[in-house]
């Protein structure tokens, strides 16, 4: 008689069986100029023989438009409908939070206007581009602190690749001392 004659894992509901059903009805990564979704952790299962009675997912998304957020919500509250309708032996918690608030620039912000003339004195032309990023920026901006994000020029920002010229980084260190000085 085999050990295992009386297992039944085909039984089992694989916790990460329906992360991935729910992973594949979201889109990923860039998805406009201002708006990306990503799944950033998974964590779940207890053995590689046993079927997964748990998985944890992480993700986030980011837009500075609220209609896109509205429709994104939305999209993620269908896939969890949609996989808990395909696996109704599981279930499903979801916790949505609005964590913080994008933001917009002005070129007549007296911040901006000043890091300009800091960077041209430096003899650096500034590049203003939309990011999408999370900083502290944001938080501050949240309660009415003026806060800009001046970035550095990372290469390969946020892959495996990440770099940063080490005179990039001193270019940056001398924008914020003069900054400070101010």
């Amino acid at each position: 008689r085999a050990a295992h004659a009386g297992a039944e894992p085909q039984k089992g509901i694989s916790a990460i069986r329906m992360a991935t059903d729910f992973i594949s009805r979201l889109p990923q990564g860039r998805l406009d100029d201002v708006t990306t979704f990503n799944i950033g952790t998974i964590h779940g299962g207890s053995g590689r023989n046993t079927v997964p009675e748990r998985v944890t997912l992480q993700g986030e998304f980011r837009t500075l438009d609220e209609e896109t957020a509205r429709r994104l919500t939305s999209q993620v509250e269908n896939a969890i409908s949609e996989v808990g309708a395909l696996y109704p032996e599981g279930s499903v918690n979801l916790n949505l939070a609005r964590e913080v608030d994008g933001y917009r620039v002005t070129g007549e912000e007296p911040l901006l206007v000043r890091i300009k003339e800091i960077l041209h004195a430096m003899g650096l032309e500034p590049e203003l581009v939309t990011t999408g990023g999370i900083t502290d920026g944001n938080i501050m901006r949240q309660h009415g602190i003026s806060a800009l994000v001046v970035g550095m020029a990372v290469g390969d920002l946020h892959t495996v690749r990440e770099s940063v010229v080490i005179s990039w980084l001193l270019d940056s260190a001398r924008v914020c001392e003069r900054v400070i000085k101010f």
